[in-house]
């Protein structure tokens, strides 16, 4: 694994000032929307501990007024945003962005976590912005507040937590093995075989496209599977972890290094070779509805290659007697 923090050509970077790790995209521009989640596995892989200050700065506190309708009697609670300057500065936050800050400051062990934890409203967001233009409203689920509540010692939080998920992994296995049946939708390939010009959810018809979009989203797999790792271990997340094995891509390697199911060799390790489109958040099948393709710039692959070296290092902590130095 090779960090340098002060690289500005590879692939991920980091943005010294804001102290966020983003990305270059293929038009020459920075996608810093997912910045907060790419700074978890940033500090996660390297320690950097900039990235916690930067995920931080991506909360304010709000004071309250008397009449204020969302203090509830608090004197403060804290509005998150997906980045810490003023574009971002508009309530578009997501769940996804909120479950990516508490792993990091419990990867951490800030004591801003019980700070956020205790101050931060049911209501995440009142005007986030989906990806396909629509403006909603973003908040907690029972489970994920559970969780959040569980991370500060909340036992109940955790009974919560386990309790919903048990039962929302009953329901997926169904659902997935159901609408994969229906769609006709075939199991994931390998890299090496993935062609997104005849393999995109882009490209189904109607009935194929609406059987995919039932589907667990690959992305809400990998937020479950970092809530289950900051957790400590015990028999009911083990249970759980067992318990996600059906919904895992037959080539998703880190899913299944995470949840420790099912075989990863060390040659599917090695051979893994850097994407772009987010590869461990999106199966290389029919669903994939990204621009996924595999990086071949040499100078974006110079430093900082998360998607491989996140790979490394569940690896190495699933096979402590086998490691891969790099």
């Amino acid at each position: 694994m090779n960090y340098n923090p002060t690289a500005q050509t590879t692939f991920n970077f980091v943005d010294i000032p804001n102290k966020m790790m983003i990305l270059q995209d293929r038009w020459g521009g920075h996608n810093k929307g997912d910045a907060l989640g790419r700074s978890k596995l940033a500090y996660f892989l390297y320690g950097d501990p900039q990235f916690i200050e930067g995920a931080k700065n991506c909360w304010k506190r709000i004071d309250c007024d008397p009449d204020n309708k969302n203090c509830r009697k608090r004197p403060y609670y804290y509005q998150g945003y997906r980045y810490p300057t003023p574009e971002y500065y508009a309530k578009d936050m997501s769940r996804d962005h909120t479950t990516n800050t508490l792993c990091l400051l419990k990867m951490a062990n800030d004591p801003f976590l019980d700070e956020l934890a205790n101050n931060v409203r049911w209501l995440i967001a009142e005007s986030h912005k989906t990806s396909d233009g629509k403006v909603m409203k973003h908040r907690f689920t029972p489970a994920m507040w559970g969780w959040m509540k569980g991370l500060t010692g909340k036992k109940w939080g955790l009974t919560l937590f386990y309790f919903m998920s048990f039962i929302e992994a009953i329901l997926y296995i169904i659902i997935n093995n159901l609408c994969y049946l229906l769609g006709w939708i075939s199991r994931e390939v390998h890299q090496d075989d993935y062609d997104q010009t005849k393999m995109k959810r882009q490209l189904l018809s109607k009935w194929r496209h609406f059987w995919a979009g039932l589907t667990y989203p690959v992305y809400a797999l990998q937020l479950y599977a970092w809530q289950l790792h900051v957790l400590k271990d015990n028999p009911i997340k083990r249970l759980l972890q067992l318990m996600a094995y059906p919904i895992i891509g037959r080539h998703h390697y880190l899913h299944k290094l995470m949840f420790n199911v099912g075989k990863v060799s060390k040659a599917d390790v090695l051979g893994y070779k850097s994407m772009k489109g987010g590869r461990w958040t999106t199966p290389l099948n029919e669903i994939n509805d990204r621009n996924v393709f595999i990086l071949e710039r040499e100078d974006w692959l110079e430093a900082n290659v998360i998607d491989q070296d996140i790979l490394i290092k569940f690896w190495n902590i699933r096979n402590p007697d086998d490691k891969i130095i790099t």
